[in-house]
């Protein structure tokens, strides 16, 4: 097999790679290149259609896709679980809503959202909801 001498463009396409990948291979000496007096970078592959494995780096795992997929499936469980507590959250402060205005004699609000404090008029009418555990 023959060696081309390909852009690093073409050599990014070729190898499947990013051209920052093939331009860090270049400047660690993974690829053999050359520079034009114009600036423009050439790299030398052989045959023109060599493998990502053929220039894998040194350090990196081969199972890159197993561990990806593994970290996917342990965000989408992350996001899951805080979806999960974000509910048990809204829950409570509904409770919470309901035992104030049932100790009150008021009619329970059904409500959504989690009990806010303002600073205003009501604040000093409404006992709040942690001095209910007093």
């Amino acid at each position: 097999m023959g060696v081309d001498r390909v852009t690093i463009q073409d050599a990014a396409r070729l190898l499947g790679i990013s051209e920052g990948a093939v331009r860090k291979r270049v400047k660690r000496g993974a690829l053999e290149h050359d520079k034009e007096p114009d600036g423009r970078l050439y790299v030398y592959l052989d045959g023109g259609r060599r493998g990502i494995d053929d220039v894998q780096d040194a350090g990196v795992d081969h199972h890159n896709a197993a561990l990806i997929s593994r970290l996917e499936d342990e965000i989408a469980y992350l996001r899951e679980e805080s979806r999960r507590k974000d509910e048990i959250i809204m829950q409570q402060a509904v409770t919470m809503r309901a035992l104030t205005a049932a100790e009150q004699g008021q009619e329970p609000v059904q409500r959504e959202e989690p009990p806010t404090h303002s600073g205003g008029s009501e604040a000093g009418t409404q006992r709040p909801w942690w001095r209910f555990w007093r």
